[in-house]
C-alpha cells in the first residue's frame, strides 16, 4: 500500500509508538529480489538496494521505501520484531553496512549517510532489551488475568484432570463451594472475602 508520507505507510499496533527514523539504503535479500532468468552457463546477480527510512518503534524495525521522483510515495517493505532478531553485525570495507539476521536466518543489510552502524547496533540492543522486559510483563499480566477469575481457575484445573468444586476457607477452614465466575466470593461461615488469586497460590503450594 502506497502512502503520501512514510509515517502513514506504517501500521502500528495498539501500544506501539514510533521512536525515531534514519535515512538510508536497504539491500534486498535474495528472497526479495525478482527472479533472474538466463540461458548462459553463469548468471551474475547484482544486489538491488532501495532508498528510504529505517524506522524504529518500541516493538519493531521497519524499512519504508521512498518511490517516485516528481510525486513521492512510500511503502513498507520490511518489518522485523525485536524478539525475532538473532544477530547484529557490521561489515564492508569501503561502504560500511549494518547487518540484521532474523529468526528465519535471513540477513538484511543497510547503509546510512549520517549514522554509523556501530551506533545503531548499540541502540537496537537497548530496544531489544526493553522489548524483552515488556514481553515478560505482558506474560505476567496474562497469568494474573488467568488466575484472577474462578472460571479460568476451574478450567485450568479441569485441563489437568482435577475437578474443583469446593475448597477449605483459608480463614476459618470451612468447606465452601467455589463460584462459577468472579474474582472473589464471601465465605458463608466467617464472612471474609476469598480471592481467586489466593486460592490459586494455595493449590500451587499443595501441588509443588
Amino acid at each position: 500500500m502506497l502512502s503520501a508520507s512514510w509515517e502513514d505507510a506504517i501500521r502500528l499496533e495498539r501500544g506501539e509508538q514510533i521512536l525515531t527514523s534514519v535515512w538510508g539504503k536497504y539491500e534486498l535479500p535474495a528472497s526479495k529480489r525478482p527472479p533472474v532468468r538466463s540461458d548462459a552457463t553463469f548468471t551474475i546477480s547484482i544486489p538491488e538496494s532501495k532508498n528510504g527510512y529505517m524506522v524504529f518503534t518500541n516493538r519493531r524495525i521497519f524499512f519504508v521505501e521512498k518511490r517516485g521522483i516528481f510525486t513521492e510515495t512510500y511503502a513498507t517493505i520490511l518489518d522485523i520484531r525485536y524478539e525475532d532478531i538473532i544477530g547484529l553485525s557490521t561489515g564492508g570495507i569501503i561502504f560500511e553496512h549494518l547487518s540484521i539476521t532474523d529468526k528465519t536466518d535471513e540477513e538484511h543489510k543497510f547503509q546510512f549517510d549520517e549514522k554509523k552502524p556501530d551506533e545503531l547496533i548499540s541502540y537496537i540492543k537497548q530496544l531489544m532489551d526493553a522489548r524483552q522486559e515488556e514481553i515478560e510483563k505482558e506474560k505476567t499480566r496474562e497469568k494474573v488475568q488467568v488466575i484472577a477469575d474462578f472460571s479460568f481457575l476451574k478450567s485450568a484445573m479441569q485441563k489437568g484432570g482435577v475437578v474443583l468444586q469446593a475448597i477449605s476457607c483459608p480463614y476459618c477452614g470451612a468447606n465452601v463451594p467455589i463460584p462459577e465466575t468472579g474474582q472473589v466470593f464471601k465465605c458463608d461461615y466467617c464472612k471474609k472475602d476469598v480471592y481467586a488469586v489466593d486460592v490459586f497460590k494455595k493449590i500451587k503450594e499443595l501441588m509443588s
